[in-house]
């Protein structure tokens, strides 16, 4: 680009300028509309601490380890843990249990602990909102991590 075409662009530039500020009415809704709809929509998405989500626990390793990490489990006050027994199929309807989340403990689970050959934990979420299920997640990723480093002491 050479000198007229960066003059042409400020011209242009002043000329809509000075067509806002005699505009009384479009200046003032510039100067309000993006502070009302950041306020609007930054309240939309707010993210706030989240307690008491009802979620199933289904634990089939009866192990003393596995007690352990339950009850470390329950004392995240994120969730409000209900016990089920597993084989029931509870993990696979969250909505008929009233419930947003199902944490599975599968049968070997401590020993693969023992043993450094881990069995993972299955983890059901209600995706249906995009904002809670990623917050369930991380929530049982710290209890996980919180164990597993009190274990290690």
């Amino acid at each position: 680009m050479n000198a007229g075409s960066f003059r042409a662009i400020a011209s242009v530039a002043r000329k809509e300028f000075l067509h806002i500020y005699r505009d009384r009415r479009v200046l003032i809704l510039l100067l309000v509309l993006p502070p009302v709809f950041t306020l609007v929509f930054g309240h939309a998405f707010e993210v706030e601490e989240m307690t008491d989500v009802p979620a199933l626990l289904i634990n089939g390793d009866a192990a003393p380890r596995t007690d352990r990490f339950i009850e470390r489990a329950l004392q995240n006050k994120t969730f409000r843990w209900r016990k089920e027994e597993q084989g029931t199929g509870a993990e696979n309807d969250l909505l008929g249990h009233g419930v947003q989340a199902a944490l599975v403990i599968p049968a070997g689970w401590s020993e693969g602990l023992a043993n450094g050959k881990p069995i993972p934990l299955q983890l059901f979420l209600d995706a249906s909102d995009t904002n809670i299920a990623p917050q369930l997640l991380g929530s049982v990723q710290e209890t996980l991590g919180d164990f597993q480093l009190a274990e290690r002491q």
